[in-house]
């Protein structure tokens, strides 16, 4: 198997595992493959394939959904409310909107931080982490979790540099998530 890249997720029935979704990158990456993820379908997939041990998402939020805001705050409030509903940790940072300078509200703001703290903090009780990312800023946390036992599994995509080259070179293996479509597209309806 190719330390850089592989398709499926390469896991091992045996081992103890937490899918972890950076929730920025991953919209990211599905708009740059053009297709959106099923998350429930997802964390079926790879619960049939593991122990799956949690399975967490990170987001960033706007603090309150007002009257008159767009629906990207509210279609954000409804996956976050249909993450935790089906099984995921949904760890949310609360952050203040603003207006991008072409009228479309914004967030600022990473999530890189909860996400490495929990990279590492779960390593020692964990056999694999199945990371969804392609921020380059975790490749020390990802350095971190393999140091102290934890395989990682980077899933993100090379279309349109949506992921680090250096992230990408630190995992133990690199899945490419247009190879994942046909397991966990989400229908159009």
């Amino acid at each position: 198997m190719n330390k850089a890249s592989q398709k499926g997720f390469g896991l091992r029935v045996a081992d103890r595992t937490v899918l972890m979704i950076d929730g920025a990158s991953t919209a990211a990456a599905s708009r740059a493959v053009g297709w959106t993820i099923d998350f429930k379908k997802l964390r079926k997939v790879v619960q049939e394939q593991t122990h799956l041990v949690r399975a967490r998402y990170f987001s960033l939020a706007a603090a309150k959904i007002e009257d008159g805001e767009d629906g990207a705050e509210r279609a954000l409030k409804g996956l976050l409310d249909f993450l935790a509903y089906n099984g995921f940790v949904v760890d949310t940072r609360f952050v203040r909107p603003y207006d991008d300078g072409s009228g479309r509200t914004r967030l600022r703001g990473s999530m890189a931080v909860s996400i490495a703290l929990k990279l590492v903090s779960d390593s020692p009780r964990i056999d694999h982490i199945l990371l969804f990312t392609g921020d380059g800023s975790l490749a020390p946390a990802v350095e971190e979790a393999q140091r102290i036992g934890a395989r990682v599994t980077v899933v993100g995509t090379m279309k349109g540099d949506n992921v680090s080259d250096g992230l990408r070179r630190q995992a133990d293996f690199f899945v490419e998530l247009d190879d994942l479509r046909d397991q966990i597209e989400r229908e159009r309806t």
